[in-house]
């Protein structure tokens, strides 16, 4: 297949998955780039931004993220997207939390 169609599918898997709602997860935003992965084979990347994840949590609910993965899956051989390529997730802001003491809400005023 030829390397345009390959560009174009790609691009359109990108913004069906920005456009999308998986369990309670919808991207923030979506990057592409063609990479070469471990193998230093050429390689798609979807590179997700979702917002952040519940602090009591500290990530994402397991079944959206496995249930977007899958949806990309999906939408990649529907399409004719050819392998390899590879999703991943970041949070909107890098935000972390001194330790577990922070999360707890503040004791009631006297």
């Amino acid at each position: 297949m030829k390397q345009e169609d390959q560009s174009r599918f790609a691009e359109e898997i990108r913004e069906w998955l920005a456009s999308r709602t998986f369990g309670s997860l919808s991207p923030v935003a979506v990057e592409l780039r063609r990479d070469a992965n471990s193998d230093e084979e050429e390689a798609w990347f979807f590179d997700v931004v979702l917002p952040n994840p519940d602090p009591a949590e500290e990530t994402w609910p397991i079944d959206d993220i496995i249930a977007l993965d899958l949806g990309v899956r999906d939408e990649a051989l529907r399409r004719g997207l050819t392998w390899p390529w590879y999703v991943s997730f970041t949070p909107e802001t890098e935000e972390e939390f001194a330790d577990e003491d922070a999360l707890e809400a503040p004791p009631p005023a006297s």
